[in-house]
């Protein structure tokens, strides 16, 4: 049934506030630090603007948490809508907006600062070399791209973090893309940077620079993720993927302006630092399944997913030597190339492949042992806690509520009972979820994303600590979650 009750995960989103308030507002802002226990605490909180171009990726929003809480709430990121959004060169305006002072942070695809100068991020680009979200981990798990960030140091820039992105394969529009000669005198969509452009160039192409969620008009093929290939509805435009062609990752760079980090103290300064190599894991985590989740919804939709022969991938990445030749001389790049290549060669396996026979048995992965119907029996009146008295109204009375939470396959649902099990059943709030090792992200359908720390015991699930650095958490969302134990049904 369709329920007006509103979620009481979190409040209201405030983009469109912030977008008014992002080139005046000021920088570093102080507001009160919330206690583990959901209320406030007399330390201010130090408050950092984060500009983002689009939707904020999940792993940037699995540092913020890692932020909030490993300083307590003394640290909030607040996510601001930047205004570059619908510019091709917009990730190299949102590196001029740090460096000037306009934000506190942001991030960017490493890919972009080739365009500023800095060329140490390109090995991690070299066409075709990282082709999977496994050697992409190795790579990270060995500490190269954190090395490389210290090549800021010089440029009014601060490196906050560097976290593993998607890969990046080919979108063709009305025919696949799987050999040099395929490329030939066609047009190829890119998000700017040095190494797209001499990459596609070489194969004989020409390229054009597009913003981020641009239309396919006047493409014949497009450099993309495949979560936006679906997030974007491009198969509603493009016929097919190169399933196993990965021409490089997108990994995310977190970058800050020296005086606004000059401000912080040590331990905040290292509170953000320490946030990024705690998230790697959960980023990579999240990566895999967001591709799961697209492949199962392109081949729905209809997409082929073309595959690449082991003699056309050959000749592919022989055509493009050239371009890691250009990365291998720029100073001290040599060096990380060999260090990613002699990972790849250790771990000796194909290039990750997305294929629609794939899909087929995604589904199954994505179903935890969590998995299940979840029920809570309070009154409300009985619960001698703060958030407790957030709950108003009918289900706050002495006739109790029953809730009820359900996992299935990747979709959550929440419904209450108010006055007993003979009460009708209301729909709360749904959305999607992901469980991690000790957390759960909860995707809720409004864009809001909540994440929680969570225990499993003998088919008790109990929730704590929730954060949702782009909105907040509300009491009454506490109160329901976390008072109780979640028993499994």
């Amino acid at each position: 049934m369709t329920s007006k009750r509103r979620s009481p995960m979190s409040k209201p989103k405030t983009w469109s506030v912030t977008v008014v308030l992002l080139a005046a507002a000021l920088m570093l802002g102080g507001c009160q630090a919330k206690d583990r226990a959901g209320g406030t605490a007399d330390v201010t909180a130090t408050e950092l603007r984060f500009a983002s171009t689009s939707d904020i990726p999940q792993q940037i929003t699995a540092w913020a948490d890692e932020v909030d809480q490993l300083s307590n709430g003394s640290l909030k990121i607040t996510f601001v809508r930047d205004q570059h959004a619908g510019q091709p060169d917009y990730e190299v305006q949102v590196i001029d907006d740090v460096r000037s002072g306009h934000v506190d942070l942001a991030w960017v695809g490493a890919r972009a600062f080739d365009q500023t100068g800095v060329t140490a991020f390109q090995p991690l680009l070299a066409p075709m070399l990282i082709d999977s979200l496994e050697l992409q981990g190795e790579v990270f798990d060995a500490g190269i791209p954190q090395q490389l960030l210290t090549s800021l140091d010089q440029t009014d820039l601060v490196g906050i973090g560097i976290l593993p992105g998607p890969m990046r394969k080919v979108l063709g529009i009305h025919k696949p893309f799987t050999k040099p000669s395929d490329f030939t005198h066609q047009v190829v969509g890119i998000q700017a940077s040095a190494v797209a452009e001499q990459t596609f160039t070489t194969l004989g192409a020409t390229t054009k620079a597009e913003p981020p969620e641009a239309s396919l008009d006047g493409l014949d093929a497009y450099e993309q993720q495949l979560s936006s290939i679906q997030g974007n509805r491009y198969v509603d435009h493009a016929e097919y993927v190169t399933g196993n062609l990965n021409l490089w990752p997108r990994p995310l760079v977190i970058i800050g302006n020296p005086d606004a980090y000059q401000k912080l103290t040590d331990d905040q300064r290292t509170i953000l630092t320490t946030a990024a190599k705690d998230a790697i894991g959960v980023a990579t985590e999240a990566e895999r399944t967001a591709d799961a989740r697209a492949i199962a919804s392109l081949c729905k939709s209809g997409l082929t997913f073309e595959q690449a022969s082991n003699a056309d991938l050959a000749n592919l990445h022989k055509a493009l030597v050239p371009v890691t030749d250009t990365i291998h001389q720029q100073p001290g790049n040599a060096a990380v190339l060999d260090q990613i290549t002699d990972l790849k060669n250790a771990i000796h396996r194909a290039p990750e492949s997305a294929d629609c026979a794939k899909a087929e048995s995604t589904d199954q992965p994505l179903t935890t042992r969590y998995d299940g119907t979840y029920e809570m029996t309070i009154v409300w009146p009985d619960v001698k806690t703060e958030d407790a008295r957030c709950v108003e109204g009918p289900e706050g009375g002495p006739g109790g509520a029953i809730y009820e939470m359900e996992f299935d396959r990747g979709t959550w649902r929440q419904w209450v009972r108010v006055g007993g099990r003979g009460a009708t059943r209301e729909l709360g709030a749904e959305g999607q979820y992901r469980f991690f090792k000790d957390q759960l992200q909860i995707l809720e359908v409004d864009g809001s994303t909540t994440t929680w720390d969570y225990t499993y015991t003998d088919g008790e699930l109990r929730l704590s600590n929730p954060r949702n650095p782009e909105s907040g958490v509300e009491c009454i969302a506490r109160a329901i979650f976390t008072t109780k134990p979640w028993i499994r049904q």
